[in-house]
Parts: structure tokens; C-alpha cells; sequence
């Protein structure tokens, strides 16, 4: 659900972002919200979650330094699919997404990292979703 990023990557990204902060049980997105851009957690702690429509969670998951959150809604330009809250006071990088599509559509190895990043992610939520649940192991 959240990817962590290299120190390369951060480069990128960091040199065109701007920096943020936000104070424990911020919201940085809701799951539905219009995307904005993507965040790069430099300090702190944020929880990212999804839910069904009956308010059920399925997915959670804590992240610290150098977890990259917004990224899937970034690029494909539609709502955010999880919902992002500081858990603790945070210092973040924002980055818009009209400025990650303009860096993406300069710097092909920038293109390439990022999708890389959404490869694993499609990749460990079919590890999941192939997972036989807790109940069915001895």
C-alpha cells in the first residue's frame, strides 16, 4: 500500500516538492478524495487504510521515513483509494501531481523507478489476496 523509496528517488523528488508539516491525527487524504499530489514522509509516522463502503477496514498499514503515499491516484489522476492520517507529528515533502507528471514526462528513468514501485505493489496485494485466511491455518 505504501512505497519506500530510495535515496535516489528522494533526490528526484524532493528537489521539486515543498516542505510540509503537519501535527498528529492530521489527515492528509480520505479514501475518495480528488488527488492532489503525492507525499514523502521524512519524519514522523502515518497510518494508511482502506475500507469498504460499510466502513469495514481490510487494509492498514504504518509508515515512516521515506514511505511515498498518494502514488496509484497520483498518476492515474483519480481519487485517493486509501485514507492517509499522521500518526505522529510529521515532516513531509508534498509534491503536486501536475509537477510528478511534468517530472515523469522529462525523466524516463524517474518514469521507470515509479512504476517499478507500482509493480511491487500490485505484487503484494496479490500475495495477499492469494493468502489463505488466518482461520484457515493450524
Amino acid at each position: 500500500m505504501s512505497f519506500k523509496i530510495d535515496a535516489e528517488l528522494e533526490s528526484k523528488l524532493l528537489g521539486n516538492a515543498r516542505n510540509i508539516s503537519r501535527q498528529a491525527g492530521a489527515l492528509l487524504f480520505n479514501q475518495g478524495d480528488a488527488v492532489t499530489g503525492i507525499f514523502i514522509l521524512n519524519k514522523g509516522q502515518a497510518r494508511l487504510t482502506l475500507r469498504s463502503a460499510d466502513g469495514k477496514v481490510h487494509l492498514e498499514e504504518i509508515v515512516g521515513r521515506g514511505g511515498l503515499l498518494g502514488l496509484p491516484a497520483a498518476i492515474s489522476g483519480t481519487p485517493y483509494s486509501l485514507t492517509a492520517e499522521v500518526l505522529s507529528d510529521a515532516e513531509l515533502a508534498f509534491l503536486s501531481r501536475e509537477e510528478l507528471v511534468r517530472l515523469m514526462q522529462s525523466d524516463t528513468a524517474l518514469s521507470l523507478k515509479l512504476v517499478e514501485l507500482l509493480s511491487q505493489e500490485v505484487r503484494a496485494m496479490r500475495d495477499v489476496i492469494a493468502r489463505p485466511p488466518a482461520s484457515m491455518i493450524n
